[in-house]
């Protein structure tokens, strides 16, 4: 099935001395949700909606709020880490519209903040999100300010070309490494990732190799390895036949390159997250 419909709703109780956070974006008010995380109402909607429409249950099961991992955690990460969940069964978004339902307060003025926040999260065009928000006239618990529901529908589509891998080599655990942060944005932008770390690790749902593995269908290779390194993968990655090689920032090396020119391999300096986030990856 090429598209997917999700719905998703979700509740918070308002109380003082809370904070309000609604699609990432912190609300001035007297009034907070009360949440284990949080409490983004907007966001665990969302991600209803999203899991909903992939067929994966729902933001319970994946993060549950009887697990202390999940005790005032940023709801953003939950919302990437709910995109990235998608992604390995080759799904991205199309486009989601979603209602809050609040009598107080006004949240027009937020709403253009929100879109854009949510939007940078799931890696789509603002174009394809949209955000709306109305009262109750005074009725219900909404009406009533005891409460804030939210209801949102998504549409995913299906990655229905072959994926083509992007094979990482010099992959780290450690989230302040270039590797770490090349990865979550490979997988958050539906690329099919597969990595080689000098010790087993994983990162946004891809495991490390920490042996050269004859991996199929490698279209880019992109190293985090010094020069002084990389003739150890000489020959595998050559074996490999991919179209291209990236060499990240302080990993030059013209041996390598020329080596590369000769197997009818283009090698490219440059930084992956820079060609990701200025759509330059092809």
């Amino acid at each position: 099935m090429d598209f997917r419909i999700g719905y998703g709703y979700d509740v918070h109780r308002l109380a003082e001395g809370e904070t309000l956070w609604l699609g990432g974006v912190l609300i001035p008010h007297l009034k907070g949700t009360v949440a284990h995380s949080d409490g983004d109402v907007l966001i665990h909607a969302l991600c209803d909606a999203i899991l909903g429409a992939a067929k994966m249950g729902d933001i319970g099961r994946h993060f549950p709020d009887t697990s202390s991992e999940f005790k005032n955690i940023d709801s953003k990460i939950l919302l990437i880490k709910t995109n990235e969940l998608i992604a390995s069964k080759n799904y991205r978004i199309g486009n989601l519209d979603v209602t809050v339902a609040a009598q107080k307060p006004k949240l027009k003025p937020y709403i253009p903040e929100m879109e854009e926040t949510i939007a940078q999260l799931l890696g789509i065009d603002v174009d394809s999100v949209s955000i709306k928000a109305t009262t109750t006239e005074e009725l219900g618990f909404e009406g009533r300010e005891e409460g804030i529901s939210v209801h949102a529908v998504v549409l995913l589509k299906k990655n229905t070309l072959t994926m083509k891998k992007t094979l990482v080599i010099g992959a780290s655990e450690n989230p302040e490494r270039y590797s770490y942060k090349a990865i979550n944005a490979l997988v958050s932008h539906h690329h099919k990732v597969v990595a080689i770390g000098l010790r087993k690790g994983e990162v946004a749902g891809v495991t490390f190799e920490t042996e050269k593995k004859a991996f199929e269908n490698v279209d880019t290779v992109t190293l985090y390895v010094g020069s002084q390194n990389q003739p150890d993968y000489y020959d595998y990655i050559i074996g490999l036949k991919p179209r291209r090689v990236i060499f990240n920032p302080g990993t030059e090396n013209h041996e390598f390159m020329t080596l590369l020119k000769a197997s009818g391999i283009y090698p490219e300096i440059a930084c992956t997250l820079v060609l990701l986030a200025t759509g330059q990856y092809e």
